[in-house]
């Protein structure tokens, strides 16, 4: 029916971007052929302009930005139970597994409490820190500690190496980022 191409984080390469769509301008395709570009990234879509211009490809660029919006309560509430059950089972915790009206309350908190990504980070910190009252923090706090806590472990684990300060937390970004790092 056509090609899509999915670019994961542009702004990482905005020239390899803009020579990726110079290169699709200058391709011949069929007359009924379709072709997309779905970039996944946090900047405006008028920040990609400019790179569109320049890869000369305007014309196989639809520049309607798709918004992700909140989850529907229920599934949200299905991704939370999900992986608090899964996280407190992986670190043995036991955790309090709040109703699901409690997450509703949470999740209308502020705009942002219904992405799947908070939603997500709500359960994991729920089963890392099972004393805490976790629906006190909005989404964006709940990522905030889980980021400290981690740094904070593997802080530790510099220090125990001798190795050089955030050493670690760099390598482990680059083993994510090449998806050399398992879930």
């Amino acid at each position: 029916e056509g090609t899509l191409i999915i670019i994961d984080y542009p702004e990482e390469n905005r020239e390899s971007v803009t020579e990726l769509y110079s290169k699709l301008s200058r391709m011949d395709y069929p007359q009924n052929s379709r072709l997309r570009a779905l970039f996944l990234t946090r900047q405006k879509i008028d920040d990609w302009q400019g790179v569109i211009n320049d890869g000369k490809s305007n014309d196989l660029v639809d520049m309607s930005p798709v918004e992700i919006g909140a989850l529907e309560s229920n599934f949200a509430y299905g991704l939370y139970k999900t992986a608090l059950e899964r996280t407190a089972s992986e670190f043995n915790t036991k955790p309090r597994l709040y109703s699901e009206d409690e997450i509703n309350k949470w999740l209308v908190q502020t705009p942002y409490n219904g992405r799947a990504l908070f939603v997500l980070a709500l359960a994991v910190q729920s089963a890392l820190s099972p004393d805490e009252e976790t629906l006190r923090h909005t989404g964006r706090e709940v990522i905030e500690a889980i980021v400290e806590r981690e740094i904070g472990r593997i802080g530790g684990i510099e220090k125990d190496m001798k190795a050089g300060r955030n050493s670690l937390c760099r390598l482990l970004s680059m083993a994510a980022i090449a998806d050399k790092i398992p879930a």
